[in-house]
């Protein structure tokens, strides 16, 4: 299970970035995963890794249907600083 976690992430982070004639700006990667907080918790080494490397904390509330968001934004000196938010999902019907 926490391999196929894994390997789902490795997907969605292996997708193209918007060209910046579409976002506009210099670079945008934005990745939507909605994870049970089973294969969030699965994904934390991933999710911890990530951040250490572009030197954000990662928010440690882990909550039933995260909404996670994985932004690339653009930094003064060219390269793309990421963001790791999760987000509570509204209850359905909403």
């Amino acid at each position: 299970m926490q391999a196929a976690a894994l390997q789902q992430a490795q997907v969605v982070a292996q997708q193209p970035t918007v060209p910046p004639s579409q976002a506009g700006i210099t670079r945008c990667n934005l990745w939507h995963l909605l994870l049970t907080r089973s294969q969030l918790e699965q994904l934390a080494p991933l999710l911890h890794a990530l951040a250490a490397h572009v030197g954000t904390p990662l928010a440690t509330t882990v909550l039933e249907g995260c909404f996670v968001r994985l932004p690339s934004e653009p930094a003064p000196t060219g390269h793309a600083l990421c963001r790791i938010v999760a987000v509570r999902l509204p209850p359905a019907g909403i």
